[in-house]
């Protein structure tokens, strides 16, 4: 992990006085990702990451690794226990009137017939929802990605201070330690 950063980051790199732009192979790495965890969709999600990062002005590769340490990047995924939904794992309770939101509005009418949870689970919807969710927490917590993943993950909660080896596992691999 730690040699795919030091790779990213010498692909941005000042080369003959003018900044290479290392969207593609950006994109091209969070496409590989995702192929390594045969879930399906790979072009559809690296594009919609990218999109949806550059949009909300977040770091394209730390979503990326949040959806690997979330789901494995599968947007079907449903936890039983806490009902979180999609690639990002977005709590239904807390985040769908985000849906009214997304997507210019694309599928605020049927939300307000259909359960909510069936929306969560496209990759779009999801993914926007989710870069929506980490710049608010960015915004709160001053710029601070570690403390912004903290309370995407729920690690502030009496869970997260029980176990702060596992949350500095999450951490380590969200951000590429």
């Amino acid at each position: 992990m730690k040699k795919l950063l030091i790779i990213l980051l010498s692909a941005s790199l000042i080369s003959g006085g003018k900044v290479k732009d290392n969207t593609e192979y950006l994109k091209n790495e969070i496409k590989r990702r995702i192929k390594k965890c045969r879930v399906g969709y790979s072009i559809r999600k690296s594009d919609m990451i990218m999109k949806y990062s550059k949009k909300h002005g977040l770091d394209a590769l730390v979503m990326a690794n949040l959806a690997y340490a979330e789901s494995s990047f599968c947007h079907k995924k449903v936890n039983k226990y806490t009902g979180c939904v999609g690639m990002y794992q977005i709590s239904p309770k807390w985040w769908s009137h985000l849906i009214y939101k997304v997507q210019d509005g694309k599928y605020a009418e049927r939300a307000k017939t259909e359960p909510h949870e069936k929306f969560l689970k496209y990759i779009a919807v999801n993914t926007e929802i989710s870069c929506i969710i980490i710049s608010t927490y960015l915004n709160r917590y001053d710029g601070s990605y570690e403390e912004a993943l903290k309370r995407f993950g729920g690690w502030e909660t009496a869970y997260g201070k029980r176990n702060p080896k596992k949350m500095q596992k999450y951490l380590d691999k969200v951000l590429a330690r």
